[in-house]
């Protein structure tokens, strides 16, 4: 299935605007009603003219011819996508509702800014500090949550603070970190693959290159194995995944390996060389603004025989003083006397209040400033 898809009025027709406005998010065709879906969380019903059935009918074709799939009665669900896209197609004979739809963006940008984050309510200005610095110090993470509530642009967001000196590899089958486009100039490369049997491979693959970073777009199965494989030989990296609580990541990565591991053997080495969990939730405002932000974290770790699960944040409220002193000894070993508190945000701060948004905008209007230069050989000169 291929991705380059020369993007144009003629193929979305009424739904060109929405394409091409940066903050929708989301385009629902329900058989019914058209819904949009904005960043921001509003959702709106809307009516473009010459949006019917016979459109429906033309742009699904469109999507069978270029993905060269046939669309009917028994191939009755149809997916492609292009490098900003991802679209699903349901037959009518699978909905009973009628032909359906729907369309999500990821665009090759960050959704938010460290200042709008901290002012809605993302999180805690002091908790946004000790990620970065988790980052710095190049701890493992895994964000979960509900589908929609905003891992993967959470892990966007933090995967910008790291060193444009190490090498980052991302292995996804649908693109979504977008890893090089937010960050020109830092060390990736970018393992695109088709089908969830073609996951375990390109790990493998993507540890010979000599990583710094391993990026996992999304932890869906057996996959999982290899990936704290290459945390326990030293590689560093973010993933994905789906459950309701921090403190069920590890039985969910034990769930998921399948048969033919120990599971107690296996538990150990998640607590061992899995850092930090994050649950991201979603919440509806009386206004119907959604929100997204994180309510819980939980630093794991392996103490002798014993396996310690560490709540930091419950209900969005952080607990500074419940972090371990196994993540405080990193940090000062990298510098970082204040385990709150980093100067790579602090630099981000003052860039934003400046309406320099990294990520958000070209890159050529980031600064480099002698503040910036200064932050950085700050934060890693205890990690080479």
């Amino acid at each position: 299935m291929t991705n380059r898809w020369n993007l144009t009025r003629g193929i979305f027709g009424p739904l060109w605007p929405y394409i091409t406005d940066d903050s929708v998010t989301d385009i629902d065709w329900d058989g019914d009603s058209l819904w949009v879906e904005y960043a921001g969380g509003r959702k709106e019903c809307v009516c473009p003219e010459e949006f019917d059935g016979r459109f429906v009918d033309n742009f699904t074709q469109y999507v069978a011819n270029h993905v060269a799939r046939p669309f009917n009665q028994v191939e009755n669900v149809l997916s492609a996508e292009t490098d900003t896209l991802r679209i699903t197609v349901v037959h009518e004979s699978l909905a009973t509702s009628g032909r359906c739809f729907s369309i999500r963006k990821s665009m090759p940008k960050l959704r938010f800014g460290a200042l709008q984050a901290i002012q809605e309510n993302y999180c805690p200005e002091a908790f946004m500090h000790f990620l970065v610095n988790c980052v710095t110090i190049r701890c493992n993470f895994a964000f979960c949550g509900e589908p929609g509530h905003g891992k993967t642009e959470c892990a966007k967001f933090l995967s910008t603070f790291i060193a444009s000196a190490d090498k980052v590899i991302t292995v996804e089958d649908t693109l979504e970190w977008h890893y090089k486009s937010i960050n020109p100039g830092k060390r990736a490369d970018e393992i695109k693959i088709d089908s969830d049997e073609e996951y375990a491979k390109a790990i493998k693959v993507a540890l010979r290159l000599n990583p710094t970073w391993l990026m996992l777009s999304e932890a869906r199965s057996t996959e999982v194995q290899y990936l704290v494989e290459g945390w326990s030989t030293g590689v560093h990296g973010m993933t994905t995944l789906h459950t309701s609580d921090v403190r069920k990541i590890p039985d969910r990565v034990v769930n998921m390996m399948g048969q033919g591991i120990e599971p107690g053997r296996m538990v150990n080495n998640i607590y061992t060389h899995l850092d930090l969990g994050i649950l991201l939730e979603r919440t509806t405002d009386a206004d119907g603004m959604t929100r997204r932000r994180i309510t819980q974290a939980a630093i794991f770790e392996r103490r002798g025989e014993e396996n310690i699960c560490t709540m930091l944040m419950e209900d969005g409220i952080f607990q500074q003083s419940l972090i371990p002193e196994s993540i405080l000894s990193r940090m000062k070993k990298a510098g970082i006397p204040d385990s709150c508190k980093s100067h790579l945000l602090e630099e981000r701060f003052r860039q934003e209040r400046k309406g320099i948004f990294y990520g958000m905008e070209e890159q050529k209007k980031w600064e480099t400033t002698p503040e910036l230069v200064r932050a950085v050989a700050e934060e890693v000169s205890g990690i080479y």
